[in-house]
């Protein structure tokens, strides 16, 4: 089954991070998008988002589970990379995000 939706929420809370799991959402997709090292349709499917071109939604059942894997492994090592308000700098500025 599925993990209750309150549960990151909860989490976030009990970390004392003072954010939103939708702002997580937002931050991990607009830097996968900046470094444009990864297609929009990878990204898009990694978030769950639904296409605006709905005939192409209908069609398009691709699941770009390698090309995802990799995504989630440049994320996850950039993520590790981001440890300190110092590295978060230059993070962004090694993949031109700022």
């Amino acid at each position: 089954g599925h993990i209750n939706k309150e549960t990151p929420r909860i989490a976030l809370n009990r970390a004392g991070v003072d954010s939103t799991v939708h702002a997580f959402r937002h931050l991990t997709s607009t830097i996968l998008n900046e470094t444009l090292l990864f297609k929009s349709d990878v990204v898009e499917v990694a978030m769950a988002h639904v296409g605006k071109d709905k005939i192409r939604a209908t069609y398009n059942n691709a699941q770009y589970t390698e090309k995802r894997r990799k995504m989630m492994q440049w994320w996850s090592d950039f993520i590790d990379m981001c440890d300190t308000e110092r590295n978060n700098l230059k993070a962004l500025k090694r993949f031109n995000i700022i």
